[in-house]
C-alpha cells in the first residue's frame, strides 16, 4: 500500500513523500480500514513542520481518517462500509 509520510520536520511541500509500506494484517479484535479520502486539517501540517504540541515517531503519517470500509471478520456485527469513530 502507499502512505504518504514525512521522515523529517520541515516545510510540506519538500518533506512529504509517497512510501510503498507492508500492508498491516489485523491481529485479533482489529480491523483493517481502507482509507477514501482524507482532508488535510491544519494541525496536520504543524505536526509535520515540527510545530505542534505533541511530537511523533519519525516516519510518520497524518491523524485518524475520516472515511473507510471495515475489511476482515474481527468485527463481523458491524455494517460493512460503516463509518469508524474516534475519540
Amino acid at each position: 500500500m502507499r502512505a504518504l509520510r514525512f521522515h523529517r520536520h520541515g516545510p510540506p511541500a519538500e518533506v512529504l513523500r509517497l512510501d510503498d509500506v507492508p500492508t498491516p494484517e489485523p491481529g485479533p479484535g482489529e480491523v483493517r480500514l481502507r482509507l477514501t479520502h482524507r482532508p488535510i486539517h491544519p494541525a496536520d501540517l504543524s505536526m509535520v513542520r515540527g510545530t505542534y504540541g505533541r511530537s511523533r515517531d519519525l516516519p510518520a503519517v497524518g491523524d485518524v481518517p475520516n472515511a473507510s470500509t471495515h475489511i476482515g471478520n474481527a468485527h463481523a456485527h458491524k455494517k460493512h462500509n460503516s463509518l469508524p469513530v474516534s475519540g
